[in-house]
């Protein structure tokens, strides 16, 4: 299959996905976060330990998991800027899509190594 097909192809998704509605910095980002997510797959593969394997991250998975955030950050819905951990690395999460959600810059900083619910209780205390 060709680069131009498989680009295609994720944008017919991402159309399908968000209701015919597909704005330019939506088709941009497809088509760069491809190649980012094989980099991504293949360093995970050499931190493994031998003979254990990953579950690879598959492009389409990931425009879902942005569609279903209406392509915002998860906490505020602001523009999507980075992936946040649900569960941090440091405290027992991984680097596995589920616990992988869309965010801005400002949440994901403002999170640091604070656990999903954290971080919500922390927000409404400071309102």
């Amino acid at each position: 299959m060709t680069s131009r097909t498989q680009e295609r192809d994720y944008l017919k998704i991402v159309r399908e996905l968000s209701d015919g509605v597909l704005l330019p910095y939506q088709s941009t980002y497809i088509v760069a976060y491809r190649a980012r997510t094989n980099r991504f797959n293949r360093q995970r593969r050499k931190r493994l330990p031998p003979g254990r394997q990953i579950s690879p991250i598959r492009h389409v998975d990931v425009i879902k998991r942005l569609a279903q955030t209406g392509w915002g950050c998860y906490y505020c819905d602001g523009p999507f800027e980075s992936w946040d951990h649900l569960t941090p690395l440091g405290r027992g999460g991984n680097n596995d899509l589920p616990n992988l959600v869309p965010s801005c810059r400002g949440c994901n900083n403002r999170k640091a190594d604070m656990t999903e619910e954290e971080f919500k209780y922390a927000r409404l205390s400071a309102e």
